[in-house]
């Protein structure tokens, strides 16, 4: 009987080490598996403080594109930016989550994937030669940074710990590049304005009045030296004239000034119609020049003047 009890205790005594020690291994590892995800949520913040300092970079240079010379540098930001958020992510991909954390690198891979797509194509278009291209894309761009906008918030609403601010100036890139192609100058409306007066004098003495001496003033200096060029001159300017209108007489002009355009502080376009005897009506683009004496015109089809 004694022999019994005291096998029995035996058992009980180890069956509470066998818990005992199944309740140490349950801690280590609960201790473990939090270490571990505090560990990944410390690499998360330092990453996404890291995009943060990014971000406000881009802003910052943003900020400063005011003309399409300036995309340079937005062009330089952006690729700088998109590189370091695609190794960031190469880096999140190549390694394991911690348990419980799987949802929460999902949608940290996705804002990484998204904003760095946004980025892409705004480097891609962030160039003063590629202004067609930009207008093409530009709804495209604007939606990706509508997803990445999303996707960055639905990640700060899972991961509670990360204090990261990301501006609103950020997502907008489309809207300052757009001002850019479309800016004018400074003093454009005074700008388009003396350019329209300047073509005005100009067609009205090609076309009403011929007066050759005034289209010579009024050729810029480098169209006057391409008429040198070719041996003409202000007292030639009569016969070249008529040889440039040959057969065609020019009654009548018209000049859309809704469409001048300030191609820089120094140059403009203006659409332009003139009306031929017994002929369809003639359309061109004319441009002018600013020089110190005023705006001369430089572009000008019907005499030959082209680019």
């Amino acid at each position: 009987m004694f022999s019994a009890l005291n096998n029995h205790r035996k058992i009980l005594i180890a069956g509470a080490a066998v818990v005992a020690a199944g309740l140490v291994i349950i801690f280590l590892l609960m201790y473990f598996q939090s270490s571990k995800k505090k560990e990944y949520e410390s690499s998360l913040s330092r990453n996404w403080n890291f995009i943060e300092e990014k971000a406000k970079g881009f802003v910052d240079v943003l900020s400063t594109v005011k003309t399409v010379d300036d995309f340079t540098n937005l062009n330089s930001a952006a690729r700088g930016m998109r590189d370091s958020i695609k190794d960031l992510r190469e880096e999140e991909k190549s390694r394991s989550a911690p348990v419980g954390t799987g949802d929460l690198r999902e949608k940290e891979l996705a804002a990484l994937d998204s904003i760095g797509k946004y980025l892409d194509l705004v480097a891609e278009t962030a160039d003063k030669s590629k202004v067609e291209l930009f207008k093409e894309e530009r709804h495209l761009i604007e939606s990706r940074a509508r997803k990445a906008d999303a996707d960055l918030n639905e990640l700060l609403e899972t991961a509670d710990f990360l204090n990261v601010t990301i501006s609103a100036d950020f997502f907008n890139a489309t809207g300052k590049m757009g001002d850019a192609i479309n800016y004018r100058g400074e003093d454009a409306d005074e700008h388009s304005a003396q350019a329209l007066e300047a073509l005005k004098t100009f067609m009205n003495a090609d076309i009403k009045e011929i007066n050759t001496e005034i289209l010579w003033d009024m050729a810029s200096s480098k169209r006057k030296a391409a008429i040198e060029l070719l041996g003409g001159s202000r007292e030639s300017m009569d016969g070249y004239r008529a040889a440039q209108w040959g057969t065609k007489v020019p009654a009548d002009y018209f000049i859309d000034e809704s469409s001048v355009n300030i191609l820089s502080p120094g140059a403009a376009a203006v659409s332009v119609i003139v009306y031929v005897k017994d002929g369809s009506p003639m359309n061109a683009q004319v441009k002018l020049v600013l020089e110190p004496d005023g705006w001369k015109l430089d572009v000008y089809p019907f005499l030959g003047w082209v680019e």
